[in-house]
């Protein structure tokens, strides 16, 4: 990721690659699964994930790693998100004062988007343009990187300038990134981060004293989001406590044992006698989740709420001795005959 924040912001090769197609790039929260094929082409990206899964945690790392480059940080305001250029000025605000270098028609335009003067209709292709002439007048201090924490909240308008100047960033000394839970960003690359592996998942919890039917709902219900595992929330470890009532005796697996074990193996996995525990529901819902499946696909494959799979996951896991569906496809899932 260092190099890649360092490359973006130095380097003006072209990418080749058509401007304004999008590539995608897997990632987990450390963020340092950026496309090699690209990596040194990227000068904008879109960071996708939900909610706790670590794209501030991945904007942070960033930001302390640009060294002698000018980092340029805004959050998204959910109450602005409906006031057009309201998050354009937000991340350009430090820099207004070298609107003046900025060609005539462009500077009227940003000054009319921002009500520095009188808006004879804002001209989206002027701010836009304005956008990337103004970042690169302040590149050409030194490498410029603009990092928009929450770009779920940005106003239309200001979405529109900031990814029309995104998509021309390649030779103007400038990277930028925005963190988003939505992918609505056209024509960026894409780091899509995914949740911690199963393995990480439990070294959180060793932090934790769990009963081991918590633990393994903890595990099932977080799915790999760092905000959902109570390392440190007691609001989370309240939230997901069962009544006692109806918690049934499980097997449980140490962090230990899972990073002992093979990859992608866990000991002890089920022999194909132990899904006559699983009822004809549970049974099909896991074998969908071992396909790859997400809660909302199953649902709409089962005609179910995905709330429901969710529940009937969480009655699974334990009768098979897994903790997440990323462990369902180390077991034999077939009927016994």
């Amino acid at each position: 990721m260092r190099e890649y924040l360092r490359s973006s912001c130095r380097d003006g090769r072209s990418a080749g690659r058509r401007p304004g197609e999008p590539q995608e790039a897997e990632g987990g929260p450390a963020g340092d699964d950026v496309d090699e094929e690209a990596g040194q082409a990227l000068h904008a990206a879109a960071e996708v994930g939900e909610p706790g899964i670590g794209k501030t945690a991945l904007l942070d790392y960033a930001a302390q790693n640009a060294e002698g480059v000018q980092v340029i940080r805004r959050v998204g305001v959910r109450s602005e998100s409906d006031l057009a250029f309201a998050g354009l000025h937000l991340l350009l605000h430090p820099v207004l004062d070298r609107m003046g270098a900025l060609p005539e028609p462009q500077r009227r335009a940003l000054e009319g988007a921002f009500g520095l003067a009188r808006a004879d209709g804002a001209d989206r292709l002027f701010v836009g343009l304005a956008v990337l002439s103004l970042l690169a007048e302040v590149a050409e201090d030194g490498p410029v990187l603009c990092l928009f924490d929450d770009a779920q909240w940005l106003d239309r308008s200001s979405r529109e300038a900031l990814v029309f100047a995104a998509r021309r960033l390649d030779a103007e000394g400038v990277a930028l990134v925005l963190a988003t839970r939505e992918d609505h960003l056209p024509g960026l690359p894409v780091l899509r981060l995914r949740g911690l592996s199963t393995a990480a998942s439990v070294a959180v919890l060793d932090s934790v004293r769990l009963a081991p039917a918590l633990r393994y709902r903890v595990l099932a219900e977080a799915q790999g989001n760092p905000l959902a595992l109570p390392g440190g929330s007691r609001r989370t470890l309240r939230r997901t406590r069962p009544r006692p009532a109806r918690v049934r005796p499980v097997r449980t697996v140490g962090a230990a044992a899972l990073r002992q074990s093979p990859r992608g193996t866990l000991p002890g996995a089920p022999a194909r006698g132990i899904l006559t525990e699983l009822t004809p529901q549970e049974l099909q819902i896991i074998r969908l989740a071992a396909q790859g499946l997400s809660n909302e696909d199953i649902a709409a494959q089962l005609f179910l709420s995905p709330r429901t799979v969710g529940y009937h996951l969480y009655k699974a896991y334990p009768k098979l001795g897994v903790a997440s569906r990323g462990e369902l496809t180390t077991l034999d899932l077939t009927d016994s005959a």
